[in-house]
């Protein structure tokens, strides 16, 4: 109960006093891209508990891009499209590595609505 409390008094204190700090939303259009490491991985771990347990994990490409349409200052719209692309990592070292497969190929494709309240003061 206490923890509870104290995590709605921080979000309460931060939205009392830094939101008029916060420029949410741009008139115009921009375009936001990024990529980075993905990761894909099982719950289910070889020889769990055992001395020669294996988790076997998978890595690889993430890539999002987006355009913002800033139609007014308190709505926008951002379409975005997007890819994950994984495969299974190699351990050399593993003698008796198991066969599994941890891949994820994936298409990301979604727009994103925003409302924007602005405080007057």
């Amino acid at each position: 109960m206490i923890q509870t409390l104290r995590n709605l008094s921080l979000i309460l204190f931060f939205l009392l006093f830094f939101s008029n700090q916060t420029k949410a939303q741009t008139e115009g259009n921009a375009i936001k891209a990024s990529i980075g490491f993905a990761s894909s991985g099982s719950y289910y771990i070889e020889n769990y508990g055992a001395q020669d347990e294996v988790d076997v994990m998978g890595g690889g490409l993430y890539l999002q891009g987006e355009y913002t349409f800033g139609i007014t200052s308190w709505f926008g719209v951002r379409p975005y499209v997007g890819g994950i692309f994984t495969s299974v990592d190699k351990n050399e070292q593993l003698q008796n590595q198991p066969q599994y497969r941890v891949t994820t190929n994936a298409f990301l494709l979604g727009a994103k609505v925003r409302f924007v309240h602005q405080f007057l003061g």
